[in-house]
């Protein structure tokens, strides 16, 4: 998660940096205060933000999901085996470690 938001933080500073250097002038106004610009580019910053928090936001719900998917086939492989082998043994067989992908119920 963290690799990603540096990058979106990065993308984020790279447009503002820009917006500085080279501002954004619509034709239909003749000029700006710089406490007006600073108000744009304050604003700018606040959207940066929040997109990036959004976008991890969005990005732990899908993975907790699919790990309730993968914990729920997980379960049904269990069952359907007839054998008894615990969760462990199954990912063991193929090759998983379960402390990589945290596949725990009680962090589910």
């Amino acid at each position: 998660f963290r690799n990603q938001s540096k990058s979106v933080n990065h993308t984020c500073d790279q447009n503002m940096t820009s917006a500085k250097k080279q501002p954004y002038v619509n034709p239909r106004i003749r000029g700006i205060s710089d406490d007006d610009e600073k108000e744009v580019l304050r604003k700018l910053q606040l959207l940066c933000r929040y997109d990036s928090e959004n976008e991890m936001v969005n990005l732990e719900t899908v993975t907790n999901k699919w790990k309730k998917a993968a914990w729920k086939a997980l379960q049904e492989l269990i069952s359907f085996s007839g054998e008894k082998t615990t969760e462990q043994e199954i990912l063991s067989k193929v090759g998983i470690d379960p402390a990589t992908i945290t596949l725990k119920p009680e962090e589910l």
